[in-house]
């Protein structure tokens, strides 16, 4: 079967994207620099949205090339731009020094996420509505820090770790909310945040 390109792809996007869920953002790249270059250019469009979407994911929460990232959420918005590229987008304007820009794209991002998708093409793509949720709030919190506003990234981190499923979002979630009685003290628990986003830092 490896003989058919979007076989090849398809098993990367799952490798990589599992992954990228353990929190293994390194790994992920990996498993996306091994799609041969001309197979990656000549994929149909709903797969060349995900091996884009997840490599730039990793690259902003690994805190690396954020120019690469940001180009490539901007080519690949005219395919799909859920609120979590959006998110990822503010994350990475804001790491090449555009705050107005972040605090912009956290407005058009929006509080809530609704419901999810299908994307239809020589790969599938189906939207987990609890991981997409999960995802959203997590990226929306650590945002939020980011900016200064540390009691709403509260709300969204409760909202994160309150959904039932397992993986690097929703553990970090948890990890950033304050033990129950204690104060929130972002200068113990965000610093890893603040300098990058990977839970290896």
């Amino acid at each position: 079967m490896r003989i058919f390109r979007s076989v090849r792809a398809a098993s990367r996007i799952v490798i990589a994207s599992a992954f990228h869920m353990e929190g293994k953002h390194e790994d992920s790249l990996k498993a996306i620099a091994d799609l041969a270059k001309s197979d990656r250019e000549r994929l149909d469009r709903t797969s060349r949205y995900a091996i884009d979407s997840i490599e730039a994911a990793n690259l902003v929460l690994a805190a690396r090339d954020l120019a690469r990232a940001a180009k490539l959420l901007e080519d690949i918005r005219e395919i799909y731009e859920p609120p979590e590229d959006i998110l990822l987008y503010a994350h990475a304007k804001h790491g090449l020094g555009d705050e107005r820009a972040a605090t912009k794209l956290l407005e058009r991002a929006g509080d809530k996420r609704m419901g999810g998708r299908m994307l239809l093409g020589r790969v599938v793509l189906l939207e987990n509505a609890k991981q997409r949720n999960v995802i959203f709030h997590t990226l929306r919190g650590l945002l939020l820090i980011k900016l200064g506003r540390s009691d709403e990234a509260m709300k969204d981190f409760t909202l994160a770790a309150a959904i039932p499923t397992p993986g690097w979002y929703s553990d970090r979630a948890r990890a950033l909310l304050p033990p129950k009685g204690g104060d929130f003290d972002p200068r113990s628990s965000l610093a890893p945040t603040v300098t990058g986003i990977d839970g290896d830092t």
